[in-house]
């Protein structure tokens, strides 16, 4: 949550393997961290699966995060990005329109990583037709750029194939 510390612990996100990826992702979930190292090698949508109990104040806590990681401008940042995506893989609806209006300015700092463009994926998606207006327009003067970076590409290819030209 730290602005400055934040680049550290990027670092060792990204310099991590595997294992040590999901336990720096796992320690932002606070106390759901035990349940987590409990159920290695699962991922939270089955863990949540298996404990629907727990669903309400894991999302809770998830969006507490998000809305912390948003404020401070973290979003570039790929174990960011990993987290979210765990997030928008078990929230509910009334959650994902409101996540969408939060991180709909943000589309170009997702897409510099594979749970970026995962979370980029799944937002526009979901967007209505407006929002994903939005979103283009977003995103339209990097385009060019876009277009050479392996990731932000198959963006550009995902929203080629979702877009609906008639509508805008």
């Amino acid at each position: 949550n730290h602005v400055f510390a934040s680049d550290v612990i990027e670092e060792l996100y990204s310099s991590g393997g595997i294992g040590e990826k999901k336990k720096l992702v796992g320690a932002f979930y606070g106390k759901y961290f035990l349940i987590l190292q409990q159920n290695k090698g699962k991922s939270l949508r089955n863990i949540v699966k298996e404990k629907p109990t727990l669903k309400n104040e894991i999302l809770n806590q998830l969006e507490e995060i998000t809305h912390k990681f948003i404020d401070k401008g973290l979003m570039r940042h790929t174990i960011v990005q990993a987290i979210i995506y765990d997030y928008i893989s078990i929230w509910s609806d009334e959650q994902q329109n409101e996540m969408l209006q939060l991180l709909i300015e943000h589309f170009p700092s997702l897409l510099g990583s594979k749970p970026g463009l995962k979370v980029a994926w799944g937002l526009f998606a979901i967007a209505s037709t407006k929002e994903r207006r939005v979103i283009v327009k977003t995103l339209k003067t990097l385009v060019e750029e876009m277009a050479v970076k392996p990731v932000s590409s198959l963006f550009l290819l995902y929203v080629s194939w979702r877009l609906d030209d008639t509508s805008l």
